[in-house]
């Protein structure tokens, strides 16, 4: 009798032990997989999160006009957050993929629409795709990469990413 009683208290601390870490492991995971809110955007590619947490998109180098581009689709928007190998950046600084509750990852599609370029300095998960996204954006002539005709003159402007102007403009210095 004594040999089944030990038997049965060791399963049962065994199932208790078992219940409290699976409790623990889905807490952790709720916590850092819940959805959060974005409160504004500031210098291009910072998000403010309503929790007062500022996060910055991985492999994304902005151009001036992404940031009204941002702003317009994640602010008052929850989103998730996915981490690459480095969480927090030099300055502090959160560092992560962001994604909107449909799916959208909003680093690539920065890439993709134009108002981003792959940063190239750093590796990271996406640095192949973000690359193969920004020559499309570039192919296709979207954002940043899209030439444009001055009406007065007819003549290309430069602007950040106009190739052919920027080569025009050095050919004439």
């Amino acid at each position: 009798m004594v040999k089944r009683d030990v038997r049965v208290d060791k399963v049962r601390k065994n199932f208790y032990i078992t219940l409290v870490v699976l409790t623990a492991v889905l807490v952790v995971t709720y916590v850092y997989t819940k959805p959060l809110k974005v409160a504004k955007v500031i210098e291009g590619t910072t998000l403010v999160l309503n929790n007062g947490k500022k996060v910055n998109l991985i492999g994304v180098d902005t151009s001036v006009q992404a940031e009204d581009f941002i702003r317009n689709m994640v602010v008052g928007k929850e989103v998730k957050l996915k981490y690459d190998r480095h969480k927090i950046d030099g300055g502090g600084r959160m560092l992560a993929y962001v994604y909107l509750l449909d799916g959208t990852f909003i680093n690539a599609e920065l890439i993709k629409q134009g108002y981003a370029r792959s940063n190239k300095k750093l590796l990271f998960k996406y640095s192949k795709v973000f690359e193969q996204h920004e020559m499309e954006a570039r192919r296709k002539r979207k954002g940043i990469w899209s030439e444009w005709v001055d009406e007065k003159t007819g003549n290309l402007k430069p602007g950040e990413g106009n190739l052919a102007a920027e080569r025009t403009d050095r050919n004439s210095e």
